[in-house]
């Protein structure tokens, strides 16, 4: 799945740091970047992920 390879990436240490600087600067920014990492996450998933039938 998508998340796992970006949790594993330098991306995710990037993105990480930018996020805490945003939310140091303006607190709703985080609102808005897990509102974008649930869309994000949403188109990456494939579309028979739930199915646990092979």
């Amino acid at each position: 799945m998508f998340i796992y390879r970006f949790i594993r990436s330098y991306w995710f240490i990037l993105s990480v740091i930018v996020t805490l600087i945003g939310i140091y600067i303006y607190p709703p920014i985080g609102l808005a970047l897990g509102l974008i990492e649930l869309i994000v996450n949403g188109i990456k998933t494939n579309a028979d992920s739930d199915n646990l039938q092979k």
